[in-house]
């Protein structure tokens, strides 16, 4: 293995060596870990779910209309601040 030190390539040390295997070996158990595949798992549903602002925005539409479900009255003047703002604010047509 080698380096670059002011443009020219040299070897490395074997502290050097065994530090870069050493990271490598990490790197590669950290691949199979648990911890990894979570990771994974959540980066590949994030990329799929749809912007957070959209699932809001369907979660408050749903308190702030009549459903068999009771909320909260935080959370339903919550949902009715939300809509105020969104009838304040309309898109764009």
């Amino acid at each position: 293995m080698h380096k670059f030190v002011d443009g020219v390539e040299v070897p490395l040390t074997e502290e050097e060596t065994a530090a870069f295997e050493a990271e490598q070996k990490k790197a590669s158990n950290y691949k199979k870990s648990k911890e990894y595949r979570l990771s994974l798992t959540r980066a590949k549903r994030a990329s799929e779910y749809p912007d957070i602002g959209d699932q809001l925005d369907a979660i408050m539409k749903w308190i702030a209309g009549e459903n068999e479900i009771s909320v909260t009255p935080e959370l339903k003047s919550l949902a009715m601040q939300c809509m105020s703002v969104k009838s304040k604010h309309r898109k764009p047509k």
